[in-house]
C-alpha cells in the first residue's frame, strides 16, 4: 500500500524516486518502445505523453515530439495529432498547430474541435469565421466537451457568432454547469436572474 501511495502522491522529482520505481518506469518504457516499433500508434502516443509530461521518466519535449509524430503520421492517431497541435501552439508555430488540430478534428477528436473553434472565432492564424467556429464548438459539445459547451453559451449570449439567442445560450450554459464548469454555473445563474427581472418588468407593464 505504501508503494502505491508514493506513486499517487508523487510530486517527487526523478532523482527522488526509489530505485525500484525507476526500474519499473524503465520497464514500462521498454514495453512501449517495443510496441511503438511494431507500428502501434497508441503506444507511440503514450510515450509522447510520458516524455511530454515527465510522468515517471525525465521530461523530454524533443522525444515527446518524435513519438507523437510517429503516432500522428504513421498511425494517424488523433490524440497524438492534438498533442502536436498543443505543442506547436506553445512554441508559437500556429500554422503547423492548426494543421494537426484540423487532422484530429476531422477524425472526431473533441479537444481539437474546440481548439479550432477558438481559432476561427479569434482569427488567430486564419481568417476569422464565427460560423465555422460555431460548427466546431457544436461538434465538440455534442461529444460532451465541457469548454465547448461554455464557449457556445458565450457565443449565443453575446451574438459574436451571429444573432443573439438567449434560449440556446442558457441551454449550453446549463449543460456546461451541470458538467462542473464553475464559470458556466455563475453565468447561467446570472442569466436566470436577468430573465426573472425581464419577466417581472413585463408583468408590471401588462
Amino acid at each position: 500500500r505504501g508503494h502505491s501511495n508514493r506513486i499517487e502522491m508523487g510530486e517527487l522529482g526523478w532523482k527522488d524516486l526509489p530505485q525500484s520505481l525507476e526500474d519499473e518506469a524503465k520497464a514500462i518504457e521498454d514495453l512501449y518502445l517495443e510496441a511503438a516499433s511494431r507500428g502501434h500508434s497508441n503506444a507511440a502516443n503514450a510515450l509522447g505523453q510520458i516524455y511530454g509530461s515527465g510522468m515517471g521518466l525525465p521530461m523530454d519535449k524533443t522525444k515527446a515530439e518524435t513519438f507523437w509524430k510517429m503516432a500522428a503520421n504513421q498511425g494517424n492517431n488523433p490524440r497524438a495529432q492534438c498533442c502536436l497541435g498543443v505543442l506547436y501552439q506553445s512554441q508559437g508555430d500556429i500554422e503547423q498547430s492548426l494543421q494537426y488540430f484540423l487532422r484530429a478534428a476531422n477524425q472526431g477528436e473533441s479537444q481539437s474541435q474546440c481548439n479550432l473553434g477558438i481559432a476561427y472565432l479569434s482569427g488567430r492564424g486564419m481568417e476569422q469565421n464565427p460560423k465555422t467556429a460555431l460548427m466546431w464548438f457544436t461538434r465538440a459539445a455534442n461529444q460532451g466537451h465541457v469548454q465547448a459547451m461554455y464557449n457556445l453559451g458565450v457565443c449565443y449570449a453575446n451574438g459574436k457568432a451571429g444573432e443573439r439567442d438567449l434560449v440556446k445560450a442558457m441551454q449550453y450554459m446549463k449543460m456546461a454547469a451541470h458538467s462542473g464548469h464553475a464559470q458556466a454555473a455563475q453565468s447561467f445563474q446570472a442569466m436566470q436572474q436577468h430573465l426573472i427581472q425581464v419577466q417581472a418588468a413585463h408583468r408590471a407593464q401588462a
